[in-house]
Protein backbone atom coordinates (compact mmCIF):
# COMPACT_ATOMS: atom_id res chain seq x y z
CA UNK A 1 0.00 0.00 0.00
CA UNK A 2 2.86 2.61 1.14
CA UNK A 3 4.35 1.84 -2.42
CA UNK A 4 1.18 2.59 -4.28
CA UNK A 5 0.68 6.02 -2.18
CA UNK A 6 3.84 6.55 -3.09
CA UNK A 7 3.90 6.27 -7.02
CA UNK A 8 0.92 7.99 -7.28
CA UNK A 9 2.88 11.04 -5.69
CA UNK A 10 5.87 10.86 -7.52
CA UNK A 11 2.57 11.38 -10.76
CA UNK A 12 1.43 13.82 -8.81
CA UNK A 13 -1.95 12.89 -8.36
CA UNK A 14 -2.32 13.10 -5.02
CA UNK A 15 -0.33 14.89 -2.37
CA UNK A 16 -0.12 14.04 1.28
CA UNK A 17 0.51 16.15 4.35
CA UNK A 18 0.14 15.22 7.67
CA UNK A 19 -3.01 16.26 9.80
CA UNK A 20 -1.88 18.82 12.75
CA UNK A 21 -4.64 18.68 15.28
CA UNK A 22 -5.76 21.38 16.83
CA UNK A 23 -7.22 22.13 20.36
CA UNK A 24 -10.75 21.33 19.12
CA UNK A 25 -9.73 18.30 17.48
CA UNK A 26 -11.70 14.75 18.75
CA UNK A 27 -8.76 12.66 20.16
CA UNK A 28 -10.04 8.47 20.17
CA UNK A 29 -10.09 8.92 24.08
CA UNK A 30 -13.16 11.68 23.80
CA UNK A 31 -15.74 9.50 22.45
CA UNK A 32 -16.94 5.96 23.73
CA UNK A 33 -17.18 4.28 20.34
CA UNK A 34 -19.87 0.98 20.02
CA UNK A 35 -21.22 -1.38 17.45
CA UNK A 36 -24.96 -0.98 16.80
CA UNK A 37 -27.25 -3.80 16.69
CA UNK A 38 -29.63 -3.36 13.38
CA UNK A 39 -32.06 -3.34 15.76
CA UNK A 40 -30.57 -0.08 17.43
CA UNK A 41 -29.38 1.46 13.88
CA UNK A 42 -33.44 1.78 12.33
CA UNK A 43 -34.53 3.09 16.30
CA UNK A 44 -31.87 5.91 15.25
CA UNK A 45 -33.61 6.27 11.92
CA UNK A 46 -37.33 6.43 12.77
CA UNK A 47 -38.09 8.30 16.13
CA UNK A 48 -39.93 6.43 19.33
CA UNK A 49 -43.41 8.13 19.45
CA UNK A 50 -43.84 9.38 23.07
CA UNK A 51 -46.38 8.06 25.02
CA UNK A 52 -46.05 9.65 28.51
CA UNK A 53 -49.78 10.77 29.73
CA UNK A 54 -53.39 9.97 30.64
CA UNK A 55 -55.13 7.75 28.16
CA UNK A 56 -59.11 7.16 28.89
CA UNK A 57 -60.70 4.00 27.20
CA UNK A 58 -62.10 0.86 28.33
CA UNK A 59 -61.28 -3.35 29.13
CA UNK A 60 -63.81 -5.18 26.76
CA UNK A 61 -64.27 -9.01 27.75
CA UNK A 62 -66.80 -10.33 25.55
CA UNK A 63 -69.71 -12.08 27.24
CA UNK A 64 -68.03 -11.00 30.93
CA UNK A 65 -68.42 -7.11 30.94
CA UNK A 66 -66.51 -3.33 29.40
CA UNK A 67 -64.95 -1.57 32.51
CA UNK A 68 -64.18 1.77 31.96
CA UNK A 69 -60.18 1.97 32.82
CA UNK A 70 -57.58 5.13 32.68
CA UNK A 71 -54.08 4.18 32.13
CA UNK A 72 -50.96 7.04 33.00
CA UNK A 73 -48.03 6.24 31.72
CA UNK A 74 -45.91 7.76 33.69
CA UNK A 75 -42.32 7.08 32.52
CA UNK A 76 -40.89 6.13 29.19
CA UNK A 77 -37.46 6.22 28.13
CA UNK A 78 -35.22 6.55 25.10
CA UNK A 79 -35.69 2.41 23.89
CA UNK A 80 -39.40 2.72 23.84
CA UNK A 81 -39.70 0.97 27.38
CA UNK A 82 -42.75 2.22 29.53
CA UNK A 83 -44.33 2.10 32.93
CA UNK A 84 -47.60 3.35 34.33
CA UNK A 85 -50.68 2.25 36.73
CA UNK A 86 -54.09 1.41 34.94
CA UNK A 87 -57.28 2.33 37.39
CA UNK A 88 -60.72 0.84 37.04
CA UNK A 89 -62.81 4.11 36.80
CA UNK A 90 -66.33 2.89 38.71
CA UNK A 91 -63.56 1.07 41.37
CA UNK A 92 -60.05 3.34 41.70
CA UNK A 93 -59.05 0.61 44.25
CA UNK A 94 -58.71 -0.98 41.26
CA UNK A 95 -55.01 -0.49 40.52
CA UNK A 96 -53.06 -2.71 38.30
CA UNK A 97 -49.51 -2.12 37.58
CA UNK A 98 -48.30 -1.93 33.77
CA UNK A 99 -44.94 -2.33 31.75
CA UNK A 100 -44.61 -2.57 28.10
CA UNK A 101 -42.83 -0.92 25.43
CA UNK A 102 -43.61 0.87 22.10
CA UNK A 103 -41.33 0.62 19.14
CA UNK A 104 -40.84 3.09 16.39
CA UNK A 105 -43.28 1.59 13.87
CA UNK A 106 -45.78 2.37 16.51
CA UNK A 107 -46.03 -1.62 17.51
CA UNK A 108 -46.68 -1.97 21.28
CA UNK A 109 -46.34 -4.38 24.11
CA UNK A 110 -48.31 -4.10 27.61
CA UNK A 111 -48.08 -6.35 30.92
CA UNK A 112 -50.60 -5.91 33.63
CA UNK A 113 -49.64 -7.19 37.13
CA UNK A 114 -51.81 -6.02 39.99
CA UNK A 115 -55.27 -6.52 41.63
CA UNK A 116 -58.15 -6.07 44.16
CA UNK A 117 -59.92 -7.65 46.95
CA UNK A 118 -61.62 -9.91 44.48
CA UNK A 119 -57.98 -11.29 43.57
CA UNK A 120 -55.05 -10.60 41.09
CA UNK A 121 -55.41 -9.01 37.71
CA UNK A 122 -52.61 -9.37 35.40
CA UNK A 123 -52.99 -9.40 31.45
CA UNK A 124 -50.66 -9.06 28.68
CA UNK A 125 -51.19 -8.00 24.97
CA UNK A 126 -49.89 -6.41 21.60
CA UNK A 127 -51.27 -3.39 19.69
CA UNK A 128 -50.68 -0.57 17.51
CA UNK A 129 -50.54 2.93 18.27
CA UNK A 130 -52.75 4.91 15.37
CA UNK A 131 -50.98 6.86 13.37
CA UNK A 132 -52.28 10.02 15.07
CA UNK A 133 -50.73 8.72 17.76
CA UNK A 134 -54.15 9.53 19.56
CA UNK A 135 -55.23 6.12 20.00
CA UNK A 136 -54.11 2.54 20.88
CA UNK A 137 -55.63 -0.83 20.83
CA UNK A 138 -54.76 -4.08 22.49
CA UNK A 139 -55.40 -7.48 21.74
CA UNK A 140 -55.26 -8.92 25.12
CA UNK A 141 -55.27 -11.65 27.56
CA UNK A 142 -56.35 -11.32 31.07
CA UNK A 143 -55.74 -13.94 34.15
CA UNK A 144 -58.18 -13.43 36.91
CA UNK A 145 -58.74 -16.26 39.84
CA UNK A 146 -56.76 -18.94 37.54
CA UNK A 147 -59.29 -18.10 34.00
CA UNK A 148 -57.81 -16.60 30.83
CA UNK A 149 -60.41 -14.37 29.42
CA UNK A 150 -59.64 -12.66 25.94
CA UNK A 151 -60.44 -9.54 25.24
CA UNK A 152 -59.50 -6.00 24.34
CA UNK A 153 -58.09 -2.76 25.59
CA UNK A 154 -58.63 0.26 23.67
CA UNK A 155 -57.51 3.66 24.61
CA UNK A 156 -57.40 6.90 23.61
CA UNK A 157 -55.29 10.27 24.29
CA UNK A 158 -57.24 12.80 27.77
Amino acid sequence: MKALLGILVALSLVSVSPARPTSSALKTSDVALEALSPADSMTMLAAIPRTTGTWRGSIRIPGVHTQAVTLTITSQTSKGKIKGILIANADPSIRVSTNGTVKSNRSFTITLAGGHSGGAINGTGSGKLSANKKSITFNMVFVQGGRNFAGTLTLTTA
